[in-house]
């Protein structure tokens, strides 16, 4: 009897456990351990079967909270079936049943018989690929605790033959960060491994890419649209990156301006004229109007870019670029630097080439930063409220938004007092407001998207924690954290 059967039946009904709904599903005498000894199909069809009573079903609760658990659910679920999937392509390989019709791989049956591209079952096989050198993470995978996009970030480190053989011995480490970390910064921190473990690499390919840099603005010969298309090594573009992002922001506030001078109080953000692909390209074509009286060498204002380099990286750069032999990291070694604080990337977390960061430092600002035990800022200059040096200093200790989920650029953000400078106005019932007073201070500063900022007047608080990252409780002291799967 299928499950659609048992919920028609009555014997089962949509509210209750998967679990239960399967038992009731599974014939007498079934199996429950692996392997199944009878017909997979059979499996296959209970699955399904399953998936179509969810599907029948409102799957999203009243509560905040419950939402969370059931997005939770629903994408374990899914991760599990994409490492079902994985585990398919890697014994269709390792078996004859791809050559019968013709397939010249696994992978080619699989990509036709499923109607994948090229790119989805390319990263299929470098999953296969991956797993079988770090079964760990395949465990964690098939169990949907570990996420496919965690999965496919290694993966494609993976697919680097220079870092492949150091992956083994950093596998406990990538484990532990895919599971704890979000996954801008998990996968950021994989770039970071990489770049360590193959330092000749990465600086070789940096090199090409500054050599080989170009531009080159076009126009479409029939409907007379113009194409802008360029490529640069990596610092000469974060710098690029950040002059567009400032005039960008420019957009944004004339836009906002005209809306709230249009709409008042309904003034929103769907209201605003242009849409944001619109304002990047205006603020390009502002960027070439104001340089259109300017001659070359003429000296003009400037949008600083900052680029946050630890020193040891950076001792190890200076000695790389004095031509002296430096000793090739293994993979545990550059788990164990990126854990002590290796950081060769804007404020907003852009990466940059560690030689080419280090060499640009002889000749431009230097300006030396002094962390606590939890890597937050706690000396950088005189000012006390949070403008220049005071301001950089908040925006050091991390590369977008506190809130969870947010990816707002830390250079895009407000930054705001975690206790407040002055009390909160009004009652507080359940005794988890800070009292105020709080000091204009790194320690008690964070980067908080104008949203957020707002939206933390609803009774949220931030703390910093002991590891100095963030801590958003709701009005009733809970903590928004992301739902176990």
């Amino acid at each position: 009897m299928a499950i659609a059967d048992v919920a028609a039946s009555g014997e089962g009904e949509a509210g209750d456990d998967f679990d239960a709904l399967v038992a009731a599903a599974l014939p007498d005498g079934f199996d429950w351990d692996w392997p199944f000894t009878h017909d997979i199909a059979d499996d296959l069809t209970i699955l399904e079967d399953a998936i179509s009573l969810v599907g029948d079903n409102p799957l999203v609760p009243s509560s905040s909270r419950e939402a969370a658990n059931r997005v939770a659910q629903v994408e374990k679920l899914a991760t599990r079936l994409d490492a079902l999937q994985a585990r398919l392509l890697s014994e269709l390989a390792q078996s004859t049943a791809w050559e019968a019709d013709g397939h010249r791989s696994a992978k080619a049956m699989v990509k036709f018989h499923a109607n994948l591209s090229i790119a989805e079952a390319t990263a299929r096989q470098q999953c296969v690929a991956m797993v079988r050198t770090l079964p760990k993470i395949g465990v964690e995978w098939a169990a949907g605790r570990l996420g496919t996009c965690q999965v496919r970030t290694l993966a494609r480190a993976h697919a680097n033959p220079r870092v492949r053989d150091h992956m083994p011995a950093a596998e406990d480490w990538f484990l532990e960060h895919g599971l704890a970390d979000d996954h801008r910064l998990f996968a950021s921190m994989v770039t970071n491994w990489v770049r360590l473990v193959d330092e000749d690499g990465t600086l070789d390919v940096n090199e090409r890419n500054h050599r080989n840099r170009k531009a080159r603005l076009t126009q479409d010969s029939v409907d007379l649209s113009w194409r802008l298309e360029a490529e640069m090594a990596a610092l000469q573009g974060a710098e690029m990156d950040r002059i567009l992002e400032e005039f960008i922001e420019a957009e944004w506030q004339i836009d906002w301006a005209a809306t709230v001078a249009e709409w008042g109080d309904d003034a929103c953000i769907e209201k605003m004229p242009r849409t944001p692909a619109q304002r990047r390209c205006d603020a390009l074509h502002r960027i070439f109007r104001q340089a259109v009286g300017l001659r070359l060498g003429e000296t003009t204002a400037t949008i600083e870019t900052n680029i946050v380099l630890d020193q040891a990286t950076w001792e190890r750069s200076l000695t790389r670029l004095a031509g002296a032999e430096v000793e090739p990291m293994g993979g545990a070694e550059a788990a164990e630097h990126l854990d002590d604080g290796h950081r060769c990337a804007t404020i907003d977390g852009v990466p940059v080439e560690p030689v080419e960061a280090a060499a640009h430092s002889l000749v431009g600002a230097l300006r030396r930063v002094v962390l606590d035990a939890a890597s937050v800022p706690i000396d950088l200059g005189r000012k006390r409220t949070f403008t220049g040096l005071s301001r950089l200093a908040a925006q050091l200790g991390s590369t977008t938004c506190y809130w969870p989920g947010c990816d707002v650029a830390s250079s895009a953000c407000q930054i705001d007092h975690l206790d407040p400078y002055t009390p909160r106005p009004g009652p507080d019932p359940n005794g988890t407001q800070p009292s105020g007073g709080g000091a204009t201070n790194p320690h008690n500063s964070g980067t908080a998207c104008g949203c957020h900022n707002r939206f933390k007047e609803r009774g949220f608080t931030v703390v910093r924690t002991s590891t100095g990252g963030f801590e958003v409780r709701r009005p009733d002291g809970s903590i928004l954290e992301r739902a176990q799967r």
